[in-house]
């Protein structure tokens, strides 16, 4: 088990295990199947994802990180349930009623997947019903969890595509400077640790995991537009949008405007290589968003501005090598550096983008429409937002607390910033 698993795993004992658990919602067109289908359908595909037959065995020194026990024997069809909704609930309440529910037992398997019957409700992609992937953060990252939906609802292995032609994996630094990396993963993360983040009660959520999820839908062809017109990416146009989006939302609430807040974005440490089935292949980068900026233009360019100051700084690098430092530490150490670092003093918000899926995700009875991931908050904090690209649909969606957003109109407040985004 690597250091980041040992250490989520760790975290859920020692807060909850929903405080460290995420998932990823598909929104479904055409008709629910039976529970009994669905879940014959999972143990059809039990070969394509070998990840969800792992269990954490913790036998064994209680300062040693808990293995991997490969389960040959586990019915994973005995990890799908069925959740309907009671009078207007819409699948965004039961998302959200879905993820609080508490898991039987720490030892609980450490994933499931849920079928969820309700009303559309708002977001703009009339869906039928809707499959739940809830999962702990030590069994998967954000890119795992895609590459296990598509093995469970795609018509191919759960592995990553090729890298595209012509591209290699990322050529390894020498000796000075891969020390020099190291220094300043360490420095970042020293910083960021040291450094608090701007306090607001709207970023601010009790310790345990009551949450609401609500999520808004972009063409595809919207992003790359703004994108190719700015000389940026899809992914600074996503961020600029949902600065601009929070910061309308902290002034329609009466709050102070920080001049930035911090948001954690997660970063593969491996961009060239195929995502881990299993586990955690991702580095934690720091992002200061310029709340401040007024001006739609004036935020995009500040978005863009750190991001390439992130890319300078070459923090993959020096994640991957505090990553690897770590595996010196004993659990207790790595679980507490985590814990600091994710917490709502040292970060704001949460804001990941898990990319383009390629396949035609199905399941007996439907075909998905769209994929909202529902990312993990701060410890702590009250917001955290992810984005996801199924066919030409952009699906950005939130997480939050139960007084960060109580009448659900940060994804409004977000189809207005990138409207904003788009004048000239």
């Amino acid at each position: 088990m690597g250091v980041l698993d040992a250490a989520f795993l760790a975290l859920g004992r020692h807060h909850s295990p929903g405080a460290v658990e995420t998932g990823i919602l598909v929104l479904m067109k055409g008709t629910p199947p039976p529970l009994p289908a669905l879940a014959e359908h999972v143990r059809e595909r039990a070969e394509c994802v070998p990840a969800l037959r792992l269990r954490p065995d913790r036998t064994g020194p209680s300062l040693r990180r808990p293995r991997w026990h490969h389960d040959s024997a586990r019915d994973l069809g005995a990890h799908v349930g069925e959740t309907r909704g009671g009078g207007q609930e819409t699948l965004a309440d039961l998302a959200g009623r879905t993820m609080t529910r508490p898991r039987p037992s720490p030892d609980a398997p450490p994933w499931s997947l849920e079928l969820l019957h309700g009303a559309a409700g708002p977001g703009g992609v009339d869906a039928d019903f809707a499959l739940l992937l809830r999962h702990h953060h030590a069994l998967l990252d954000g890119l795992g969890a895609m590459a296990v939906l598509r093995g469970l609802l795609g018509d191919g292995p759960a592995v990553a595509p090729p890298p595209p032609p012509g591209r290699t994996a990322t050529a390894r630094p020498g000796p000075a400077r891969t020390a020099a990396y190291a220094l300043r993963g360490t420095a970042s993360l020293a910083t960021d640790l040291v450094r608090t983040a701007p306090r607001s009660p709207l970023l601010r959520a009790p310790a345990a995991w009551p949450c609401a999820v609500g999520w808004t839908h972009v063409p595809l062809e919207v992003f790359r537009d703004i994108a190719k017109t700015s000389r940026t990416t899809v992914n600074v146009v996503y961020l600029a949008a949902l600065t601009l989006a929070l910061r309308d939302h902290l002034a329609a609430h009466g709050q102070p405007v920080p001049p930035a807040v911090v948001a954690t974005v997660p970063m593969a440490l491996t961009p060239s290589a195929s995502p881990a089935v299993a586990g955690n292949s991702i580095g934690p980068a720091r992002f200061r968003l310029p709340t401040g900026a007024e001006d739609p233009g004036e935020c995009l360019r500040g978005v863009h501005r750190a991001s390439r100051t992130v890319s300078r700084a070459r923090r993959r690098e020096g994640s991957e090598l505090v990553l690897r430092a770590g595996r010196l530490l004993p659990s207790p150490w790595t679980r507490g550096l985590l814990s600091a670092s994710m917490g709502a003093r040292s970060v704001n918000l949460v804001a990941s983008n898990l990319g383009l899926i390629p396949d035609t995700l199905a399941c007996p009875g439907g075909t998905a429409a769209a994929v909202a991931p529902l990312v993990l908050r701060p410890l702590g904090g009250g917001l955290s937002s992810g984005v996801a690209t199924c066919g030409t649909t952009v699906t950005v969606s939130f997480v939050t607390g139960p007084r960060t957003d109580p009448h659900g109109t940060l994804p409004e407040r977000f189809q207005r910033a990138v409207s904003a985004l788009r004048r000239p």
